[in-house]
């Protein structure tokens, strides 16, 4: 077996932008991902509604993908892979961030997730690593329900800017890299989360990805 964790935000969580709950299952990329990889591999779904990298949103600090790192990744050990897509949030207009600081900060998760992994390797080595990239935010956004708290137009040109940072991060750390925004896009509902067609689109491109890493 196979077991490979799946930390993210509100896009692995599996947001339903239509009523505010979470699809089922069989919707969300991550169930999709285990049927599709087969009875060998177990998904272990870490996502989180309004998960940053490292940001702690004021009163709510385990919203931050390090403070909550460490934990999620020791309950599941060992593990093969680790599958790390954060960074939507970050662009909220209260976080002030760039596409450089944000990228930092994924670059410090990638740190702490080869340090925790490699601690209960019998070789000390750490369990590979799946970086990326989030999904595009759409124009839709703007007019919708999370408009202003994402500052509008600002965040939609910031998201254009990530996949970049992100595959050279991913070089430079050795990690698996995929490109979310080539993968999946968001529905017109708010422009942020993923409606059950890319849910589908995004497992396929993941169950290429995880068997060309766990398998070659």
């Amino acid at each position: 077996m196979k077991y490979i964790l799946c930390y993210g935000d509100s896009n692995t969580f599996g947001y339903n932008p239509k009523n505010g709950l979470r699809y089922p299952e069989e919707i969300r990329w991550t169930g999709r991902l285990e049927i599709m990889l087969g009875e060998e591999y177990k998904i272990l779904e870490e996502g989180l509604n309004s998960r940053t990298t490292a940001l702690m949103p004021e009163g709510e600090p385990w919203r931050s993908g390090a403070y909550c790192l460490e934990p999620c990744i020791r309950s599941h050990l060992p593990l093969d892979l680790v599958i790390l897509m954060l960074g939507s949030n970050d662009m909220k207009l209260c976080f002030q961030q760039t596409e450089q600081t944000i990228g930092a900060h994924i670059r410090e998760l990638i740190r702490e997730i080869k340090r925790i992994s490699s601690e209960k390797d019998p070789e000390g080595k750490p369990c590979k690593i799946l970086l990326v990239s989030p999904i595009l935010i759409s124009e839709d956004m703007v007019k919708g329900p999370f408009g202003d708290e994402f500052g509008g137009y600002r965040s939609v040109e910031l998201s254009k800017k990530l996949a970049p940072i992100y595959e050279a991060i991913a070089k430079e750390e050795k990690c698996g890299y995929l490109n979310g925004s080539r993968c999946a896009s968001p529905g017109k509902t708010d422009g942020l989360h993923m409606e059950p067609e890319d849910h589908k689109k995004m497992a396929e491109a993941m169950t290429v990805k995880v068997w060309e890493m766990l398998n070659f």
